[in-house]
């Protein structure tokens, strides 16, 4: 059932943008290169700093919200060696919920 709900939390992705956009969340801080996955909702609690190509993060939580730096754009994906359910990420998100990611990289401009 969790893989389920974190597949369903991912395929919401661009849903919970616009909802995100609604509501205004702390101001994360990032550096160009740079996605940040926070394991709270509004960009709180514990964090992990992606800066290059990562086919298995390993992380020990899920993610409730994720930072990137303006203009850039990140793939994600539920599944290591960016398998499963991916998405692009090319903003700021702050209401996730709680989503399990296990690889991410940058996308080409």
């Amino acid at each position: 059932m969790k893989i389920f709900a974190t597949a369903a939390a991912l395929a919401l992705l661009p849903a919970v943008m616009v909802s995100a956009q609604e509501a205004p969340a702390a101001k994360p801080k990032t550096e160009a290169g740079t996605m940040r996955l926070y394991k709270g909702q509004n960009f709180s609690g514990e964090n992990y700093m992606v800066n290059t190509p990562r086919s298995s993060l390993m992380l020990e939580m899920n993610v409730g919200s994720i930072a990137v730096f303006p203009g850039e754009k990140w793939e994600v994906c539920d599944k290591p060696r960016f398998k499963g359910n991916c998405n692009i990420v090319d903003r700021d998100m702050s209401g996730l919920g709680e989503v399990a990611i296990q690889s991410a990289r940058p996308v080409k401009q």
